[in-house]
């Protein structure tokens, strides 16, 4: 057990603001049943057994045995999904930007500097409304709303995930306020070539991603000087950020 206001969770500590601790409750429960004494049934039960009905014809869907039967299919609504699907089979395809060269690069072009990420730990302060980057790959990286306080926020900068146990080099852009974990998260504010043009903001993130991820699934550790990214080339061999800007606004068009 732990004494220091945090419990063991999946191996992550959770905070005294999400903590619920039943450990009393449940040895309590367990010493009853030993003894032969009653054990409370306040618990909903999370499982039930059940004989399957033959005349439904081998019908194992698990709706059918759980209280209140199979829902219905609403053949309405399987029509609308189909003639959905119809019309957006029928939309043209997204503009294909040819691209002629392809380099690969360290991300120093494309860095105006290293941001220093201003947390220490996710536990250091409680709920709020302030999204915290740490090394998640779900939410534009974002892993937690905090209260943090105004001097320790940054904004219009990329964040690159740097841990091996969940997708390693995960980058997003956070074009917002936000704050970020240190060791967790590389942070990085983006030249003024790529801020005027936030779609090549949203290429070099895939382009960070797609080229690192595989090369620190291994436990590797993640450093800036080392990443690399495989972006459209100009003629004379330097980061083409307009190509860059073209391809993505032609897939979103």
């Amino acid at each position: 057990l732990q004494y220091d206001d945090h419990r063991p969770r999946t191996s992550k500590l959770l905070s005294a603001h999400e903590a619920v601790d039943n450990v009393q409750h449940m040895t309590d429960e367990t010493r009853r049943f030993l003894l032969g004494q009653p054990v409370s049934e306040a618990r909903p039960r999370e499982q039930c057994v059940t004989t399957l009905d033959r005349d439904m014809g081998c019908d194992f869907s698990p709706e059918v045995y759980i209280p209140g039967g199979a829902r219905p299919v609403n053949a309405a609504n399987r029509f609308i999904e189909a003639e959905t699907s119809a019309r957006r089979a029928a939309l043209p395809a997204a503009r294909v930007v040819p691209v002629r060269r392809v380099a690969t690069f360290t991300l120093s072009p494309f860095t105006a500097r290293e941001v220093a990420a201003p947390l220490k730990t996710l536990k250091q302060y409680p709920r709020g409304r302030v999204p915290v980057v740490a090394s998640t790959y779900l939410n534009n990286g974002v892993a937690a709303w905090l209260d943090v306080p105004d001097d320790l926020l940054i904004d219009y900068c990329i964040t690159i995930g740097t841990t091996h146990n969940t997708r390693p080099c995960e980058a997003f852009w956070h074009p917002y306020r936000f704050s970020a974990i240190s060791g967790l998260a590389l942070v990085i504010r983006p030249t003024d070539a790529l801020l005027a043009d936030p779609h090549a903001i949203l290429y070099l993130c895939e382009a960070i991603t797609a080229h690192n991820a595989w090369r620190y699934n291994y436990a590797r550790p993640v450093k800036l000087h080392d990443l690399e990214v495989s972006v459209p080339a100009t003629q004379n061999g330097r980061p083409d950020v307009a190509a860059m800007a073209d391809i993505v606004r032609g897939q979103l068009s």
